[in-house]
C-alpha cells in the first residue's frame, strides 16, 4: 500500500449529503443530517490528510507544479515598457516618471487602458504626454479625454504646462 490517502469518489470538492428512506414504507428522499455531517467531516479530513501528502516529497512538488505552470498557468498580462518613447514637445525641464512612461505606452499601444494610480500619481501626465504621441504619430486626429467640469480648467493648465506649444482641446 502506498502512503496515498484514500479518496473516496465524491471527496472531490463537492459536498456529501446521505439520504435515506423516509421510514413510512413509501418511497420519498430524505436527508439524514447526523450521517451527512459525519460523512463531511470525513470528506474534510480525507482534503486535509491530501493536502499535506501532495507537497511532502520535493521532487513530487517540483513535478507538479512544472505541469501546472505548462498546463494551466499560460496567462500572463502584457507589460508595457515606454522607455523607449521620445515626448517630441514636451517641457524639458518635466520627467516623465517611468511607471508614466510605461502607462503612455499601454494607452498608445493597448487600444483602451485604465490608469489606476493613487491621487498624485501623474494621471494627467500620462494622458496627455500618450494623447500628444499619438497625434505626433498620426494613430488620431484628436484625442478626448473625459474629465469632471470642475477640473477641466486644472486638466487644461496641466496640459500646457507639459506642453507649452500645444492648443489643448478643451470644449
Amino acid at each position: 500500500m502506498s502512503g496515498r490517502p484514500k479518496q473516496p469518489k465524491y471527496a472531490r470538492n463537492k459536498n456529501i449529503l446521505v439520504i435515506g428512506g423516509s421510514g413510512s414504507g413509501k418511497k420519498k428522499a430524505v436527508l439524514n443530517k447526523e450521517e451527512t455531517a459525519i460523512a463531511q467531516g470525513k470528506q474534510d479530513l480525507i482534503k486535509q490528510a491530501f493536502q499535506d501528502w501532495i507537497w511532502q516529497n520535493p521532487e513530487r512538488r517540483q513535478r507538479l507544479t512544472a505541469y501546472y505552470n505548462e498546463n494551466f498557468n499560460a496567462i500572463r498580462p502584457r507589460e508595457y515598457d515606454g522607455s523607449h518613447l521620445n515626448f517630441y514637445g514636451m517641457n524639458p525641464e518635466i520627467k516623465l516618471r517611468q511607471h508614466q512612461k510605461n502607462g503612455a505606452a499601454r494607452i498608445i499601444y493597448g487600444g483602451n487602458s485604465l490608469l489606476a494610480y493613487v491621487v498624485g500619481a501623474g494621471k494627467t501626465y500620462t494622458m496627455v504626454a500618450a494623447a500628444m504621441e499619438c497625434k505626433r504619430l498620426g494613430l488620431c486626429n484628436k484625442s478626448m479625454i473625459v474629465v469632471p467640469n470642475h477640473i477641466i480648467e486644472q486638466f487644461a493648465a496641466e496640459w500646457l504646462q507639459l506642453y507649452p506649444a500645444a492648443r489643448p482641446p478643451i470644449c
